[in-house]
């Protein structure tokens, strides 16, 4: 998490992965959030590698910005190898699946699993994106089996629809708070120290 101040404005930059079976919406949410809403694409294109957007999200009632470094990684089976050295540096993330594709939701734990494995976390600052509400009747996974889903991995739970735009900022600005919060946290600590060493 790099900072800086210009005029008083405080701003805090991080990166954030995006991770999750190809063909959930990632790319949608993600182009959607970075576009505030006029941009998506309604064919599907694989992602190749990575993605990257960065965002600004102003902290309310606050002088400071969270630029997030948004990384939309291709999570095909033949990207599996380079995704790794994406994760080594990142500080949040967010886990997508699709609610009418079971199998979308049950690969979460395998997304998990490498980012514990990767980082070394074993809660994981991030959260859960369940995509495409708008299909309602085609739905597979309920609300309170994904609430209960991202509970048991410390993670806060949103849904989304990319093709209504419905609630595509919200796990966002809940990604830039958790940067703050856990800059604000580190700052206390880093007082703390220091006057105990006075």
């Amino acid at each position: 998490m790099a900072t800086k101040s210009l005029a008083n404005k405080l701003i805090l930059r991080t990166k954030c992965i995006l991770l999750g079976n190809p063909a959930v919406g990632k790319s949608a949410i993600t182009q959607l959030f970075h576009s505030d809403g006029s941009q998506f694409s309604k064919n599907y294109s694989m992602t190749i590698h990575a993605e990257v957007y960065i965002k600004p999200v102003n902290i309310p009632d606050t002088s400071v910005t969270v630029e997030l470094f948004i990384y939309d990684l291709g999570c095909h089976e033949i990207f599996q190898d380079y995704i790794p050295k994406y994760l080594e540096d990142a500080t949040l993330f967010a886990f997508v699946y699709d609610v009418t594709n079971n199998d979308s939701f049950k690969n979460l734990t395998k997304w998990i699993q490498m980012v514990r494995k990767v980082t070394g976390k074993k809660v994981i600052p991030g959260v859960l994106i369940g995509n495409k509400i708008d299909l309602t009747l085609r739905r597979s996974v309920s609300v309170q089996h994904a609430e209960e889903f991202a509970k048991s991995y410390g993670l806060e739970y949103f849904e989304t629809s990319a093709l209504s735009n419905t609630d595509i900022e919200d796990p966002f600005h809940f990604l830039a708070n958790m940067c703050h919060s856990n800059y604000e946290e580190q700052l206390k600590e880093f007082v703390k120290d220091s006057q105990t060493l006075i």
